[in-house]
């Protein structure tokens, strides 16, 4: 409920809603858009190939942690800490996605339970490491417990927090549990992730849904609601982002940041995390992608997206170079005055794509899907 709270706390009273024209013609005074080209390039540039190297990355990170638990030391240990780092920014290229087999068996959740305010989920996980709980241990009975105890967070607390160093220690007595249990972590991710690979590329799979819209597809009836679908994915990741990830974590000085409560802390991928997220939305929305089929009036929006999140992405990437942690970045005057800043430009972004995309191509506004339930 907490969750849903939040959630429904940073989203915005408008969002987008089912376009309400077909592929070639939209409300009347509107310029005719094409959009079935743009479903087809953001299918097969994207998505397909986002999920693809996603279930890649879990697939060897399962590789690496049963490595680990097979001969323990520091080389196994980095290179798992390192796949780790890929799996999450493969993650975070997909992220927006909050549609479509993502969403059947609670695949979302499963793989990123977050936000947790009140950290129930790291208690559960910290519960089963206590207890040496042995049907944690195995993939098919992991995947039976809480979506909170089986995805990247419990990953991550496994890997890099508190006592995370006696996986490399073939003397400490807590290693061989703890380890089996990061293995059964990292391999129901990879069966998660395989399975939503399956789920877009399978022959009646989501991928052709989307391809295949039309009045008689019982998701989308025109390649204008495709569109709108990943407008309104865009957006969301953008406001999620600006809101939920830096304002709600940082706040409005370094005495009132809770650093510990943004994404990916632990392994210090906060940052690169958030970077991979914009970097995935302006090439999906960004002049290269659906920008790229806005009216001539309006095309002017793609480049001003790019700008915006240019500006965001440079100011981030100016302070999250070396291993300064996440906690250290936000507590600093600079880092903070800097995160701050952050959200003026992906502020900028949200509105284009609220406001000034759905209008160029003639959509209406309603649902949020951050407004959950």
């Amino acid at each position: 409920m907490k969750r849903n709270i939040i959630l429904a706390a940073i989203s915005l009273a408008i969002a987008i809603s089912p376009a309400i024209a077909d592929d070639e013609e939209v409300v009347s005074e509107r310029p005719t858009v094409a959009f079935r080209p743009a479903v087809i390039d953001a299918v097969d540039r994207i998505i397909i190939p986002g999920y693809d190297a996603l279930a890649a990355k879990a697939a060897i990170e399962a590789e690496r942690v049963s490595d680990l638990c097979f001969q323990a030391d520091d080389e196994r240990l980095a290179l798992a800490r390192e796949g780790f780092g890929a799996l999450v920014l493969a993650w975070s290229t997909v992220e927006m996605f909050r549609f479509g087999p993502v969403r059947d068996e609670n695949r979302y959740e499963r793989l990123f339970f977050w936000p947790d305010p009140r950290g129930r989920g790291l208690q559960q996980v910290q519960g089963i490491l206590g207890s040496e709980d042995a049907s944690a241990t195995a993939v098919e009975t992991l995947r039976g417990k809480s979506v909170a105890v089986q995805g990247l967070f419990a990953l991550e607390f496994v890997l890099f927090g508190t006592g995370s160093d006696t996986l490399a220690d073939t003397a400490a007595s807590d290693r061989s549990f703890r380890c089996r249990y990061g293995a059964a972590i990292a391999g129901a991710i990879a069966r998660t992730t395989r399975d939503l690979d399956d789920a877009w590329k399978a022959e009646d799979g989501y991928a052709g849904l989307m391809r295949d819209a039309g009045p008689d597809n019982p998701v989308y009836r025109s390649h204008g609601e495709v569109v709108q679908e990943l407008i309104k994915s865009c957006r969301e990741q953008t406001q999620l982002d600006q809101q939920l990830k830096l304002a709600f974590t940082i706040g409005a000085t370094p005495d009132k940041a809770k650093p510990k409560l943004a994404p990916f802390w632990r392994s210090n991928l906060t940052i690169p995390s958030i970077r991979a997220n914009l970097a995935a939305v302006v090439s999906l929305c960004g002049p290269d992608g659906i920008g790229a089929i806005l009216p001539e009036s309006a095309d002017w929006q793609a480049g001003s997206l790019a700008f915006e999140m240019s500006s965001a992405d440079h100011a981030l990437a100016g302070i999250s170079r070396g291993d300064t942690p996440w906690e250290s970045v936000v507590a600093d005057e600079h880092g903070h005055d800097t995160l701050r800043y952050v959200q003026i430009p992906l502020g900028g972004a949200v509105e284009l794509l609220e406001q000034g995309y759905p209008a160029a191509f003639g959509l209406i506004t309603g649902f949020n899907s951050l407004d959950g339930d």
